[in-house]
């Protein structure tokens, strides 16, 4: 098969499932039919020099992932969690002016609950922004190991938020002087 034949064959076999795959992660239609556009767009550019028919399924559903990647982080707010949370200190903030706020202080009050292993982890990964690969050199782990640490540590700090701050949670009560409910003094 040459490259030339290679790119509508491919469009014929694949689009359709690539097209069902995107939309099944991303749940907008024309999105969608970007992404696996961009994919078609990847592969004509660096056509594969793949023998066998599973090698290029997995490298083509492969290029489509890491086409949803580069499509989510695209979409990642520009806003960081502690850039909210030092908004959330300001002089005169309305306690209930932004319910994102008020979480915001919560999550990074409750991040001091975490055992340490966790609670480095998620800061490493969720706040600080660094790749896996480089947390796992940090601490002297595996990566997949990192990826252990953060779920588990999202996990507790999910389950110590949805105890806390259920529908009667008083955050939003809390005035400027009190500051959050969750702060150790």
């Amino acid at each position: 098969m040459t490259t030339t034949t290679l790119i509508p064959d491919l469009w014929q076999d694949y689009h359709q499932r690539l097209t069902h795959y995107v939309l099944k992660r991303i749940n907008n239609k024309n999105d969608a039919q970007d992404i696996v556009q961009t994919v078609f767009l990847k592969i004509q550019q660096h056509p594969p020099q793949l023998k066998t028919m599973p090698q290029l399924e997995a490298w083509l559903l492969q290029v489509t992932k890491n086409t949803l990647v580069d499509y989510w982080r695209k979409l990642k707010p520009s806003t960081s969690l502690l850039e909210e949370h030092d908004y959330a200190l300001e002089e005169d903030p309305e306690p209930n002016e932004n319910p994102w706020l008020n979480l915001s202080c919560c999550l990074l009050a409750m991040m001091k609950d975490l055992p340490d292993k966790y609670r480095q982890a998620v800061e490493l990964a969720d706040l600080k922004e660094v790749k896996h690969k480089d947390i796992a050199q940090m601490m002297g782990i595996s990566e997949s190991g990192v990826k252990s640490r953060v779920k588990r540590g999202r996990e507790k700090l999910r389950d110590l938020l949805v105890s806390c701050c259920g529908s009667d949670c008083s955050c939003y009560e809390q005035s400027h002087e009190q500051g959050c409910c969750h702060q150790s003094n």
